[in-house]
């Protein structure tokens, strides 16, 4: 009976488009059944199928192989469509500039008061605190040191921030160690943002036991990745709208068409085009 459906390319065929119309399953979740329907039609050709049958997968695998193509183009265009300002817009998911800063002030109480308690009283501080120090201090330097690139901010350590000190705090996107496989931008941090760092790395980040050099860290001390979910949970738990850093940089974009002259906003915008090392490997 397996080998009877996997040998009829009509029958999967239709069982994708009942997944679509009928179960409302998105094109993510299709490509996934594609891709399990692929590796049964594998464990079938190791494990016993007839000649005929052998054949038969043959023809299966090629409408398979397109039906994928145009599930992955319709994910692609439905992705499009979902960026769109007008669709954003109306889903309420449109946020200023002015927003987004308004983000910074509503969670910045809770941080300033989680470094108070550990300078005072480190044993009494909440362990809950301490992520959410972190997530914080992922989430400012996103919005208020702008890099646009989470990578960026992932990738730095500790002994950078010291010597931006000295260099008028200007951090260059070669002192990356990773630079020759990653793309980076380098960051102007004004006294505000070496304050915010300072705190988290004298009074947060060693009550987190660091087992790397990367100023961003989780409770076991590793370094912290998935920046884009923190930045978003965070926006949304203030100003209600959904925000991640790709539509940041979509926002940032419209800004600079208002701040910037022509020139300046044409190297802005190419800049936050996905076409450096970062792209190639992690996007």
């Amino acid at each position: 009976m397996v080998d009877f459906g996997l040998c009829s390319p009509n029958l999967l065929l239709k069982f994708i488009n009942y997944l679509q119309d009928k179960c409302k399953l998105g094109h993510g979740g299709c490509l996934g059944y594609i891709d399990a329907i692929s590796e049964m039609i594998n464990f079938r050709k190791l494990h016993g199928a007839s000649e005929a049958v052998f054949q038969k997968f043959s023809a299966t695998k090629s409408y398979l192989k397109r039906a994928r193509k145009t599930v992955a183009k319709m994910m692609r265009l439905q992705a499009t469509q979902d960026l769109d300002i007008e669709t954003l817009e109306t889903r309420g998911h449109w946020a200023t500039m002015e927003e987004l800063l308004e983000v910074v002030k509503f969670h910045l109480p809770r941080y300033e008061n989680t470094v108070k308690i550990n300078k005072s009283s480190p044993a009494q501080v909440n362990p809950s605190d301490l992520t959410f120090a972190t997530k914080f201090v992922a989430m400012y330097l996103l919005i208020k040191v702008k890099g646009l690139r989470p990578m960026t901010y992932q990738y730095l350590m500790v002994d950078m921030i010291a010597r931006a000190k000295a260099k008028g705090a200007f951090i260059n996107h070669k002192t990356f160690k990773t630079a020759g496989k990653y793309g980076f931008h380098s960051l102007i941090l004004t006294n505000a943002n070496m304050q915010v760092l300072n705190s988290y790395i004298l009074y947060i980040r060693p009550m987190l036991k660091p087992q790397c050099d990367f100023i961003l860290i989780i409770r076991n001390g590793g370094q912290h990745g998935k920046l884009g979910e923190i930045m978003s949970k965070l926006v949304f738990d203030s100003i209600g709208k959904y925000i991640h850093p790709t539509r940041y940089r979509q926002i940032v974009e419209m800004q600079s068409l208002n701040k910037l002259t022509g020139k300046e906003q044409r190297i802005f915008s190419e800049d936050q085009k996905h076409s450096s090392a970062v792209a190639k490997v992690h996007f």
